[in-house]
């Protein structure tokens, strides 16, 4: 590990859940915005000391954060099976 990845559990599966609801790119990364600081949940991503350790400064919604979340939360979404 030579640092950190940009994968976050709510923003990054809230960014790729609504890009496979066919959403447009920059709505999606809204509504993963939206997640990391809280507006709607009331408890932003962003407060947990660790990733305020690992990204003082660093704007996270980037390009990487992008690819990371489709890779990860883009396959494990379809594949889960609805109840």
């Amino acid at each position: 590990l030579k640092r950190p990845l940009r994968l976050f559990p709510k923003s990054s599966r809230r960014y790729a859940e609504r890009l496979q609801q066919g959403n447009d790119r920059d709505k999606c990364l809204v509504e993963a915005a939206r997640r990391w600081n809280g507006e709607r949940e009331g408890y932003p991503e962003f407060a947990d000391a660790y990733y305020q350790l690992a990204f003082p400064d660093a704007d996270v919604l980037d390009d990487e954060f992008e690819r990371l979340s489709v890779s990860v939360f883009g396959t494990l979404l379809s594949h889960m099976e609805v109840a």
